[in-house]
C-alpha cells in the first residue's frame, strides 16, 4: 500500500489531501481485513501497518468481502459519498497491483455502489445580485480607477483595488451574459 501511495504522490502528483484521503481509506480497508480474519488490529490512534494486516488486505480483495465492507461502512452511518471514496480508493489500489502483476482482475469493479443524493446548484437571485453590484460599486467607480492609475504598481493597496475592480467585472460579465 505505500508503494501505491508513493505513486499517487510523485508520479501521478495528486493532492496531499487526496494521498491523505487514500491513505485513510486503505489503512480502514486492512484494518477491517484484519479484525475480520480473526486477527489483531493496531491499537487505537495507530496507523502502523503490519505484515498481518497487508497480506490479510491483499487476500480480502474478493468481491463478497467488499460488499460486506461496504454494507459496514453504511451500517456505521458513513455518507454514500464517504463509501464511494473508499471504494475508489481500493479499485486504484486494485488497478496498481493489475499493473504489477500482483492482481487478476480489479474485484472492485463487480460491487455496485451505493446511490449517492443529487445535489442542486446553488443560485443567486436577482435581488441578492444587485446587492452585490451596489455594494461594489465604490470599485468600479472613476475615483477608484484614478487611485489605482495614481499609485505605483506593486503598492498592497493599489493591488487590492485591482482585484476588487476584476472580481465586479468577472461578476458582472457573468451575471449580464447568463454564463454559468
Amino acid at each position: 500500500m505505500q508503494d501505491y501511495l508513493a505513486y499517487l504522490r510523485d508520479v501521478r502528483r495528486y493532492s496531499p489531501r487526496t494521498v491523505e484521503l487514500y491513505r485513510r481509506a486503505l489503512h480502514d480497508w486492512a484494518v477491517w481485513c484484519a479484525e475480520a480474519d480473526g486477527g489483531s488490529a493496531p491499537q487505537s490512534g495507530s496507523d502502523a501497518e503490519t505484515p498481518e494486516m497487508a497480506k490479510a488486505a491483499r487476500e480480502g480483495l474478493i468481491p463478497s468481502r467488499i460488499r460486506e465492507w461496504e454494507s459496514t461502512l453504511l451500517e456505521l452511518g458513513r455518507s454514500p459519498r464517504t463509501v464511494h471514496l473508499q471504494l475508489s480508493a481500493l479499485s486504484g489500489w486494485c488497478n496498481y497491483l493489475i499493473r504489477r502483476g500482483k492482481l487478476d482482475s480489479n474485484p472492485v469493479r463487480t460491487v455496485r455502489r451505493p446511490k449517492m443524493e443529487k445535489r442542486l446548484p446553488q443560485y443567486y437571485t436577482e435581488n441578492k445580485m444587485q446587492e452585490y453590484l451596489q455594494k461594489s460599486a465604490q470599485a468600479a467607480s472613476e475615483e477608484s480607477l484614478e487611485l489605482l492609475q495614481a499609485l505605483p504598481p506593486g503598492d498592497k493597496t493599489a493591488t487590492e483595488l485591482y482585484r476588487r475592480r476584476l472580481r465586479r467585472l468577472i461578476v458582472s460579465l457573468l451575471y449580464g451574459s447568463g454564463i454559468r
